[in-house]
């Protein structure tokens, strides 16, 4: 829609040392005709049969952006200009990394648990909830009283789904602010962690606690995983420890498939899920008096919270909230997917060619070249809608749809005839 020509090439060829080469005519050909389909060996191609040319998308770049939650100004690419041609008709699956749970929480609802210092002397008045639990029992919170649950499907690195599911219960209100209870669990009998499978702890990945301000919005919080090496049985707080940091959202394992050294967020082969409730802290935590849970002396103070550092801590945009009105979800989300066949193929504005897959994944494949000339009436006519570089037009630049001389690409498309019949 405007500057630019694509850029087409006869086919390479791969040789018998596996690197691509080009036989007979190497001429790059410029066209302002996008009709092009995908032949039975997934070139992208023009009528004649050229490959159109571009550059493969960064998938590295994309991925680390989307770990660290940076965003990115423009789909990257890598390596140099190539035909463009689609190898990879199958989008594997992914396990999850990160879940986002924001839900609203009852101001005015009361604890579904009596959280007395006599009723806790062993210190864990912060988490009666949690140690309710029984990865035994079915249901594992069958004895277990709380305020409000939330699930969401995650996935494992096979593409298997898995429902977690969140408790929480309010534990009380002081000095006008409010504190939660919650803990992050799983079906017990798909907790494939080393030492926890058949236990008591089956089920149960992360507990910890959300301070609300005196006007219901969340300004900080705790989360405590298994140490290293910990074995499941009745609850004891010496087994918990503040849980790791990454990208500022502190992170649990459930190893589903029972992989070996992935049973814990230190072990090599742990794949761990980032929790997002909407507060965020690169640094970590501050640890309590111990780094455990709680200690005994100070079972009901709520400084003794392992906690984030509130000079460093961040608050998206959506974050958890604790208002009167009704408990609800109001937004979650995971990244983790199964497997997928590639459905369709489409063109943005950028150039940008993006597949569909069946499992409902959509992936940024190409970037298509384009290129233009200060002497555009220098171009050789080659028929077809097809042209060449001479000395009078010069070689050209080249450059990506929607950047510097190049315009944007109209996919999907059909040029009208801009000839003037009077």
């Amino acid at each position: 829609s405007g500057n630019g020509f694509f850029m087409a090439k006869q086919k390479s060829q791969v040789g018998s040392n596996g690197k691509m080469l080009n036989t007979g005519n190497t001429t790059t050909y410029y066209t302002r005709a996008g009709d092009f389909s995908f032949d039975s060996d997934g070139y992208l191609v023009t009528p004649q049969g050229l490959a159109v040319q571009g550059w493969k998308v960064d998938q590295d770049r994309i991925d680390a952006a989307d770990a660290s939650g940076t965003v990115l100004s423009q789909v990257p690419v890598t390596g140099e200009i190539q035909d463009i041609r689609l190898t990879q008709f199958t989008s594997p699956a992914k396990a999850t990394s990160n879940v986002t749970m924001i839900t609203q929480l009852d101001s005015d609802t009361t604890s579904q648990n009596t959280r007395t210092s006599a009723a806790y002397p062993a210190g864990d008045y912060y988490y009666a909830m949690t140690e309710q639990w029984d990865g035994t029992a079915s249901p594992a919170m069958a004895s277990m009283a709380y305020g409000y649950q939330s699930t969401l499907k995650v996935y494992d690195e096979n593409g298997s789904p898995h429902t977690l599911t969140v408790y929480y219960d309010k534990i009380d209100s002081t000095d006008g602010k409010d504190y939660w209870e919650y803990c992050v669990t799983c079906d017990p009998s798909e907790d494939g962690r080393d030492g926890i499978t058949g236990t008591a702890t089956a089920g149960l990945l992360m507990t910890g606690t959300m301070t609300f301000d005196s006007s219901g919005s969340l300004e900080n919080m705790s989360a405590y995983t298994l140490k290293e090496g910990a074995t499941g049985g009745a609850f004891d707080a010496a087994n918990w420890s503040a849980a790791d940091v990454e990208n500022g959202y502190p992170v649990f394992t459930a190893n589903f498939k029972s992989v070996t050294n992935a049973s814990f967020t230190d072990s090599p082969n742990a794949l761990n899920i980032a929790f997002n409730v909407g507060l965020g802290n690169k640094n970590g935590f501050v640890n309590g008096t111990t780094g455990n849970l709680l200690s005994a002396a100070a079972q009901n103070d709520p400084a003794e919270l392992v906690h984030f550092d509130p000079a460093t801590t961040t608050v998206n945009s959506s974050v958890t909230t604790s208002y009167a009105t009704s408990s609800s979800t109001v937004f979650s989300s995971q990244n983790g997917y199964t497997s997928g066949l590639l459905t369709s193929v489409s063109v943005d504005s950028d150039g940008i060619l993006t597949g569909t897959f069946s499992n409902g994944q959509t992936q940024q494949l190409w970037a298509l070249a384009l290129a233009n000339f200060t002497n555009l009436q220098g171009l050789s006519r080659q028929g077809s809608n097809l042209y060449a570089a001479t000395l009078d037009s010069g070689q050209g630049t080249t450059n990506r749809a929607n950047t510097g001389s190049d315009d944007g690409i109209s996919g999907n498309t059909l040029e009208s005839s801009n000839v003037d019949l009077a």
